[in-house]
């Protein structure tokens, strides 16, 4: 008996390690997102194959949307110090992550018959640095 009791403790001591705050299941899905979007966008080689993963590519980017609002919303319930280490360690593979997305993005709309439709799909992709209500 007093075993369980000291695995569950032990459990219970643990678990907060083990738990993704908010905040970081939010950055971590928004990488997760950007990711598997990218990994769509470098499977069209034509307009058949653009057309095939519009649908997968519009569920992703409903997905980031959500979750870039989740993170948002969370962030004036947010720890500045926890957010400051959880940007350090999300800056590199968020930084990645855009990278190869706009790389892809601008080589899908280079493609014949494709053209640049594709960007309209992903609203939550700023290139021209306003926030999403056009301010800077």
């Amino acid at each position: 008996m007093k075993s369980i009791i000291s695995c569950g403790f032990l459990f219970l001591l643990l678990l907060p390690g083990c738990v993704k705050s908010e905040q970081e299941r939010a950055l971590s899905d928004m990488v997760d997102y950007m990711n598997d979007m990218t990994d769509i966008l470098a499977d069209i080689e034509d307009a058949d194959s653009a057309e095939q993963a519009r649908a997968k590519l519009e569920r992703l980017g409903k997905k980031m949307e959500t979750a870039t609002e989740r993170m948002a919303n969370s962030m004036t319930r947010a720890d500045p110090q926890e957010m400051q280490k959880l940007m350090m360690k999300y800056q590199k593979p968020m930084d990645e992550a855009g990278q190869k997305f706009l790389q892809e993005m601008m080589r899908v709309a280079c493609i014949q018959g494709v053209g640049y439709e594709f960007e309209n799909m992903f609203s939550f992709v700023n290139t021209d640095n306003t926030t999403s209500s056009g301010s800077t």
